[in-house]
């Protein structure tokens, strides 16, 4: 299941983000409570960085929608600790700080896209299935390397048993690799 972390603490804007990504998959968790159906996106939203770190500690989401602008913090120093755990993980800034240099800045310390308020829900919800689609694209490249990398070992094992031996030690460390990597990116 795809999970979104929205953190945007003017709450209706808040729930309106939920309620414009929901009708995309049907699927929305709020801090204070659940909503939810049988879909394969989840919407997680939070309204300061102390709910959002302790969200961070039950998995990594698939996308966070993050302000920089918040009670308790700035955004942009979430988003250096989130890249810093998880590169991967896409981070869409989404605030009212529009000059190019904020743009600029936010998209060199690690931001994936940069929205200025006020932005079309349109073009939001675009902007939230391409970085979704990358992530899965990348996520399916890594399968296939793994997929690739047994086959090698097979072949290893058949013609070469030594060689099969420091290539079986290897694929040790890339499944304990992969497990730790499961285990961030699932929600609880």
């Amino acid at each position: 299941m795809q999970q979104i972390l929205i953190i945007e603490d003017d709450r209706a804007l808040n729930q309106g983000l939920c309620k414009a990504l929901k009708t995309d998959n049907n699927s929305m968790q709020v801090c204070s409570g659940l909503y939810a159906s049988a879909t394969d996106r989840q919407i997680v939203s939070c309204e300061n960085l102390k709910d959002a770190k302790e969200q961070l500690l039950c998995g990594m989401p698939a996308l966070i929608l993050l302000d920089i602008n918040l009670p308790d913090g700035s955004g942009l120093d979430f988003l250096q600790s989130v890249k810093r755990d998880c590169p991967d993980c896409p981070v869409i800034l989404l605030t009212a700080n529009d000059t190019d240099g904020d743009i600029v800045n936010g998209l060199e310390l690690g931001a994936d896209d940069y929205i200025t308020k006020p932005f079309s829900l349109s073009v939001l919800r675009a902007r939230v299935n391409t970085q979704l689609r990358k992530a899965a694209a990348m996520s399916e490249k890594e399968k296939k390397e793994i997929a690739e990398m047994v086959e090698t070992a097979k072949h290893l094992a058949t013609h070469d048993p030594q060689a099969f031996m420091i290539a079986k030690s290897n694929m040790e460390i890339l499944k304990i690799r992969a497990d730790m990597d499961k285990q961030e990116k699932e929600p609880a």
